[in-house]
């Protein structure tokens, strides 16, 4: 969720320039070692969100709501194997 937030405000406020794509990555990979929650293939995230031209919505399907479904499924596994 965070690297794709960082992705949407690029798009929307900074512009997609060679810059601004290494800049939001960094700002990016920076905000999930700030929150340890660091995923190196996430950090690939705004780069793709920029060259592609996301919008606001993009944040809510198929960014929350996937992430939404795998946490769901984790739940519903655990409690399967764990079942005793």
């Amino acid at each position: 969720m965070l690297s794709a937030l960082v992705g949407v405000v690029f798009v929307t406020f900074v512009g997609v320039e060679p810059w601004s794509l290494g800049l939001a990555t960094g700002v990016a990979i920076a905000l999930m070692l700030v929150t340890k929650t660091t995923h190196p293939p996430a950090g690939a995230n705004p780069v793709l969100i920029m060259l592609t031209g996301q919008s606001w919505s993009f944040l809510l399907t198929p960014v929350a709501a996937g992430a939404v479904v795998i946490i769901a499924m984790g739940f519903l596994v655990n409690k399967l194997v764990h079942k005793q």
